[in-house]
Protein backbone atom coordinates (compact mmCIF):
# COMPACT_ATOMS: atom_id res chain seq x y z
CA UNK A 1 0.00 0.00 0.00
CA UNK A 2 2.56 2.99 0.77
CA UNK A 3 4.30 1.72 -2.30
CA UNK A 4 1.32 2.44 -3.92
CA UNK A 5 0.19 5.50 -2.67
CA UNK A 6 3.91 7.34 -3.89
CA UNK A 7 3.88 5.09 -7.56
CA UNK A 8 -0.05 5.89 -8.20
CA UNK A 9 -0.65 2.53 -9.37
CA UNK A 10 -0.24 -1.21 -8.15
CA UNK A 11 0.93 -2.53 -11.15
CA UNK A 12 3.82 0.42 -11.18
CA UNK A 13 4.09 -0.61 -7.05
CA UNK A 14 4.80 -4.29 -8.38
CA UNK A 15 7.23 -2.62 -11.00
CA UNK A 16 9.29 -0.29 -8.89
CA UNK A 17 9.71 -3.39 -5.76
CA UNK A 18 13.16 -4.93 -5.59
CA UNK A 19 12.78 -6.80 -2.41
CA UNK A 20 10.06 -7.37 0.23
CA UNK A 21 11.98 -7.58 4.00
CA UNK A 22 8.85 -9.48 6.32
CA UNK A 23 10.66 -12.64 7.58
CA UNK A 24 12.84 -10.67 10.41
CA UNK A 25 12.05 -6.86 9.91
CA UNK A 26 9.85 -4.90 7.88
CA UNK A 27 10.62 -2.83 5.10
CA UNK A 28 11.03 -2.93 1.20
CA UNK A 29 13.84 -1.99 -1.56
CA UNK A 30 12.15 -0.16 -4.65
CA UNK A 31 13.22 1.91 -7.82
CA UNK A 32 11.78 5.18 -6.86
CA UNK A 33 12.19 8.81 -7.68
CA UNK A 34 13.86 11.40 -5.41
CA UNK A 35 10.25 13.31 -5.40
CA UNK A 36 8.97 9.84 -4.94
CA UNK A 37 10.95 9.01 -1.96
CA UNK A 38 10.38 11.95 -0.08
CA UNK A 39 6.76 11.82 -0.63
CA UNK A 40 7.35 8.00 1.39
CA UNK A 41 9.61 9.55 4.02
CA UNK A 42 7.30 11.78 4.88
CA UNK A 43 4.36 9.35 5.43
CA UNK A 44 3.80 8.59 9.43
CA UNK A 45 4.32 4.91 9.24
CA UNK A 46 7.48 4.84 7.94
CA UNK A 47 10.91 5.26 10.08
CA UNK A 48 13.17 5.87 7.48
CA UNK A 49 14.10 6.14 3.73
CA UNK A 50 18.07 5.87 2.45
CA UNK A 51 19.02 5.03 -0.75
CA UNK A 52 21.01 1.83 -1.84
CA UNK A 53 25.13 2.07 -1.64
CA UNK A 54 27.05 0.31 -3.69
CA UNK A 55 29.88 -0.93 -1.27
CA UNK A 56 32.88 -3.02 -1.16
CA UNK A 57 34.21 -6.33 0.30
CA UNK A 58 37.18 -5.23 2.33
CA UNK A 59 39.86 -7.85 4.84
CA UNK A 60 40.37 -6.44 7.94
CA UNK A 61 41.96 -7.57 11.22
CA UNK A 62 39.14 -10.13 12.27
CA UNK A 63 40.60 -11.44 15.12
CA UNK A 64 40.20 -8.02 16.63
CA UNK A 65 37.35 -7.50 15.62
CA UNK A 66 35.94 -10.49 17.22
CA UNK A 67 37.71 -9.31 20.73
CA UNK A 68 40.36 -12.66 20.15
CA UNK A 69 43.67 -10.77 21.24
CA UNK A 70 45.96 -13.46 22.60
CA UNK A 71 47.55 -17.00 20.97
CA UNK A 72 46.22 -18.45 24.20
CA UNK A 73 42.50 -17.64 23.52
CA UNK A 74 43.18 -18.46 19.81
CA UNK A 75 44.56 -21.63 21.23
CA UNK A 76 41.06 -22.69 22.75
CA UNK A 77 39.05 -21.55 19.78
CA UNK A 78 38.96 -25.43 18.61
CA UNK A 79 38.43 -27.04 22.05
CA UNK A 80 35.65 -24.55 22.81
CA UNK A 81 34.46 -24.62 19.33
CA UNK A 82 30.50 -26.50 18.92
CA UNK A 83 28.99 -27.95 16.08
CA UNK A 84 25.67 -26.23 16.73
CA UNK A 85 27.72 -23.06 16.14
CA UNK A 86 25.79 -21.70 12.57
CA UNK A 87 27.81 -18.71 11.27
CA UNK A 88 26.06 -16.85 8.34
CA UNK A 89 28.33 -14.94 5.38
CA UNK A 90 27.74 -12.57 3.42
CA UNK A 91 30.33 -12.20 0.79
CA UNK A 92 30.99 -13.32 -2.35
CA UNK A 93 29.88 -17.01 -2.15
CA UNK A 94 31.71 -20.24 -1.18
CA UNK A 95 33.93 -22.72 -3.49
CA UNK A 96 32.56 -25.96 -2.01
CA UNK A 97 35.46 -28.17 -3.25
CA UNK A 98 37.75 -26.37 -0.91
CA UNK A 99 39.01 -29.07 1.63
CA UNK A 100 38.19 -26.40 4.47
CA UNK A 101 34.60 -27.15 4.04
CA UNK A 102 34.85 -31.15 4.00
CA UNK A 103 32.49 -31.74 6.88
CA UNK A 104 34.30 -35.04 8.22
CA UNK A 105 32.96 -35.91 11.87
CA UNK A 106 30.08 -33.46 11.78
CA UNK A 107 26.86 -34.61 12.56
CA UNK A 108 23.28 -33.82 11.65
CA UNK A 109 22.36 -30.30 10.85
CA UNK A 110 20.99 -28.21 14.04
CA UNK A 111 17.14 -28.68 13.92
CA UNK A 112 16.81 -25.30 14.67
CA UNK A 113 17.99 -24.24 11.44
CA UNK A 114 15.85 -24.27 8.57
CA UNK A 115 18.17 -22.73 5.59
CA UNK A 116 17.86 -23.69 2.27
CA UNK A 117 20.68 -24.81 -0.20
CA UNK A 118 19.30 -22.93 -3.32
CA UNK A 119 20.71 -24.21 -6.85
CA UNK A 120 21.94 -22.35 -9.80
CA UNK A 121 24.94 -22.08 -12.06
CA UNK A 122 27.54 -24.88 -10.97
CA UNK A 123 26.04 -25.21 -7.55
CA UNK A 124 23.88 -28.42 -7.03
CA UNK A 125 22.30 -29.69 -3.85
CA UNK A 126 25.05 -31.78 -3.66
CA UNK A 127 27.38 -28.70 -2.94
CA UNK A 128 26.01 -28.32 0.65
CA UNK A 129 27.18 -31.04 3.01
CA UNK A 130 27.04 -30.63 7.40
CA UNK A 131 29.56 -28.35 7.04
CA UNK A 132 28.21 -25.89 4.38
CA UNK A 133 24.46 -25.81 5.39
CA UNK A 134 22.73 -23.87 3.60
CA UNK A 135 23.75 -21.20 -0.07
CA UNK A 136 21.71 -18.97 -1.22
CA UNK A 137 22.07 -15.69 -3.51
CA UNK A 138 21.15 -11.86 -4.19
CA UNK A 139 21.62 -10.14 -7.24
CA UNK A 140 18.43 -7.57 -7.42
CA UNK A 141 19.93 -4.31 -6.52
CA UNK A 142 23.46 -5.18 -8.25
CA UNK A 143 21.65 -5.50 -11.33
CA UNK A 144 19.57 -2.36 -10.60
CA UNK A 145 23.10 -0.46 -9.76
CA UNK A 146 25.13 -1.74 -12.53
CA UNK A 147 23.05 -3.53 -15.28
CA UNK A 148 23.01 -7.05 -15.83
CA UNK A 149 25.74 -9.17 -14.48
CA UNK A 150 26.78 -10.74 -18.33
CA UNK A 151 27.69 -6.45 -18.84
CA UNK A 152 31.15 -6.38 -16.59
CA UNK A 153 32.82 -8.30 -19.19
CA UNK A 154 34.39 -10.97 -16.32
CA UNK A 155 33.19 -14.96 -15.64
CA UNK A 156 30.73 -15.26 -12.42
CA UNK A 157 27.69 -17.91 -11.59
CA UNK A 158 24.71 -17.15 -11.35
CA UNK A 159 24.72 -19.09 -7.72
CA UNK A 160 26.71 -19.28 -4.49
CA UNK A 161 29.30 -20.38 -6.29
CA UNK A 162 32.18 -18.05 -5.80
CA UNK A 163 34.05 -16.43 -8.44
CA UNK A 164 35.99 -14.77 -6.47
CA UNK A 165 37.47 -15.78 -3.87
CA UNK A 166 37.11 -13.11 -1.02
CA UNK A 167 33.72 -15.34 0.31
CA UNK A 168 35.91 -18.71 -0.03
CA UNK A 169 38.53 -17.09 1.99
CA UNK A 170 36.46 -15.21 4.74
CA UNK A 171 34.09 -18.24 5.79
CA UNK A 172 37.69 -20.30 5.43
CA UNK A 173 38.81 -17.78 7.81
CA UNK A 174 36.06 -18.26 10.67
CA UNK A 175 35.37 -21.47 10.33
CA UNK A 176 37.35 -23.70 8.12
CA UNK A 177 37.58 -27.35 8.88
CA UNK A 178 41.26 -29.41 10.09
CA UNK A 179 42.98 -29.89 6.53
CA UNK A 180 46.11 -31.30 7.67
CA UNK A 181 49.55 -31.31 5.15
CA UNK A 182 49.04 -27.88 3.78
CA UNK A 183 51.34 -25.54 2.72
CA UNK A 184 52.04 -21.84 1.25
CA UNK A 185 53.53 -23.08 -2.34
CA UNK A 186 55.58 -25.96 -0.23
CA UNK A 187 56.61 -23.42 3.03
CA UNK A 188 55.50 -23.55 6.60
CA UNK A 189 53.92 -27.10 5.94
CA UNK A 190 51.24 -28.04 8.94
CA UNK A 191 47.20 -27.91 9.65
CA UNK A 192 45.33 -25.47 8.07
CA UNK A 193 41.61 -24.38 10.15
CA UNK A 194 39.70 -21.77 10.63
CA UNK A 195 38.48 -20.19 14.14
CA UNK A 196 35.76 -22.35 15.25
CA UNK A 197 36.58 -25.51 12.85
CA UNK A 198 33.59 -27.29 14.18
CA UNK A 199 31.18 -24.65 13.39
CA UNK A 200 28.34 -24.86 10.24
CA UNK A 201 28.96 -22.20 7.35
CA UNK A 202 25.18 -20.66 5.92
CA UNK A 203 25.69 -18.90 2.61
CA UNK A 204 25.02 -15.61 1.20
CA UNK A 205 26.03 -14.31 -1.56
CA UNK A 206 25.32 -10.69 -2.05
CA UNK A 207 28.32 -9.74 -3.10
CA UNK A 208 29.32 -9.67 -7.12
CA UNK A 209 33.05 -8.77 -8.51
CA UNK A 210 33.40 -7.04 -4.64
CA UNK A 211 31.01 -5.24 -4.75
CA UNK A 212 27.74 -5.47 -2.91
CA UNK A 213 24.05 -3.38 -2.17
CA UNK A 214 22.74 -2.30 0.88
CA UNK A 215 19.55 -3.69 -0.80
CA UNK A 216 20.98 -7.07 -1.25
CA UNK A 217 22.71 -7.35 1.80
CA UNK A 218 19.24 -6.29 3.36
CA UNK A 219 17.85 -9.33 1.96
CA UNK A 220 20.45 -11.70 3.02
CA UNK A 221 20.39 -10.51 6.80
CA UNK A 222 16.42 -10.91 6.25
CA UNK A 223 16.58 -14.99 5.35
CA UNK A 224 19.57 -15.44 7.59
CA UNK A 225 18.28 -14.09 10.69
CA UNK A 226 14.80 -16.16 9.67
CA UNK A 227 17.08 -19.08 9.06
CA UNK A 228 18.62 -19.91 12.09
CA UNK A 229 21.92 -18.20 11.80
Amino acid sequence: ELLTSVTGSSDRAQEAALYHYNKSFRGFSAKLTPEQAQQLAESDSVVSVFESRMMQVHTTHSWKFLGISSNHQYSQLQQQSKSDIIVGVIDTGVWPESNSFNDKGLGPVPKKFKGKCVTGDNFTLNNCNRKIISARFYLKGYEEAAGPLESVGMPFFRSARDSDGHGTHTASTVAGSMVTNTSLFGIARGTARGGAPKARLAIYKACWFGRCTDADILSAFDDAIDDGV
